[in-house]
């Protein structure tokens, strides 16, 4: 089969050149031999019944990153022709919502976050799902390359709703805050089998769409995401 070559960094959208990209990585037909070996293996009568809930759980972790990988290629790939529909939103429930969400993986990692969210109701010209999309994709970078401090603010500054979202990293060095929103960027290969390289370009690409500002800067070993809507 005829390999993908490397999207050039900073390049444009291409959904065609993105799923041919990403389908060379053969991920899926990858996850379906693991699985058939495993599935194989737990038959095997010696195994323990501890062996066999090791196998399951790598099999269920495996098919978790695919999935997280797939619906982010989805996304990319939407995204690249597809305008929000904005209306009215309340932002403060929906930062509270999401943040629940990723409280059993906070726990099961020993992650106590610290949450700073303003009493004022924040209004601002969204949309829900791309709100929540936006706080789960940084939350989740911050999950898969992050350490064990992160930091969630909501504020009002003058007219301006400001979310920040800080996590710690051990070599901040490493991390080129020129292309953290570039699509495939990874700054730790290593530590990246469970991250496309989408999540913080589709972040970006919905808070644009949502006339909204976006940055992120490295803060006393912290990599922090910053994001702008006007207030309404």
């Amino acid at each position: 089969a005829e390999k993908a070559l490397p999207m050039p960094v900073g390049a444009p959208l291409n959904p065609d050149r993105t799923v041919t990209l990403l389908a060379g990585t053969a991920e899926p037909e990858k996850l379906i031999c693991q699985a058939a070996y495993l599935s194989r293996g737990m038959q095997m009568p010696e195994l323990t019944e501890e062996e066999q809930k090791k196998y399951i759980t790598i099999i269920q972790d495996r098919i978790k990153s695919l999935k997280d990988k797939l619906e982010e290629l989805f996304t990319f790939t939407k995204n690249a022709s597809f305008q929000l529909e904005l209306s009215k939103c309340c932002i403060n429930q929906m930062v509270k919502d999401t943040i629940f969400s990723y409280y059993d993986e906070w726990m099961e990692k020993e992650i106590q976050p610290h949450i700073s969210i303003t009493d004022t109701l924040l209004y601002m010209q969204g949309n829900k799902q791309a709100i929540r999309r936006v706080l789960q994709n940084i939350i989740k970078n911050g999950l898969d390359h992050g350490e064990k401090e992160v930091d969630i603010s909501l504020q009002e500054m003058g007219q301006k709703i400001v979310i920040e979202i800080k996590n710690k990293v051990y070599h901040p060095e490493d991390i080129d805050i020129t292309q953290v929103f570039t699509q495939f960027y990874k700054a730790d290969m290593a530590r990246s089998k469970t991250s496309s390289g989408l999540g913080l370009s589709i972040a970006k690409e919905f808070v644009l769409q949502m006339q909204g500002e976006i940055s992120a800067r490295i803060e006393e070993e912290k990599f922090c995401v910053c994001i702008q809507f006007d207030k309404i």
